[in-house]
């Protein structure tokens, strides 16, 4: 039942991050009044912080299975910017 679950997060999860490109694009376009820009800025803002949330579980997910192999994994991926 726990991978029904993963499925629906990434699914949220995803979801998620589409409509906020959605939103974000309405937003660029310039066609929007204040009023609507500023509502579609708050429902960005909501969507944003959602996701966050959701990335900041599978992160403890994660950090909980590396913990449970006595593997903890206590660096962030390296940023693919970031030449060593």
């Amino acid at each position: 039942m726990s991978e029904k679950k993963s499925t629906n997060e990434k699914v949220d999860f995803e979801k998620l991050i589409n409509q906020l490109e959605v939103l974000v694009k309405k937003l660029e376009s310039g066609d929007l009044s204040l009023e609507e820009s500023i509502k579609e800025f708050e429902k960005g803002v909501q969507i944003s912080t959602t996701c966050q949330n959701l990335l900041d579980k599978a992160s403890q997910r994660v950090e909980q299975v590396a913990k449970e192999n006595e593997k903890v994994i206590s660096e962030p991926f390296a940023d693919e910017n970031d030449e060593h």
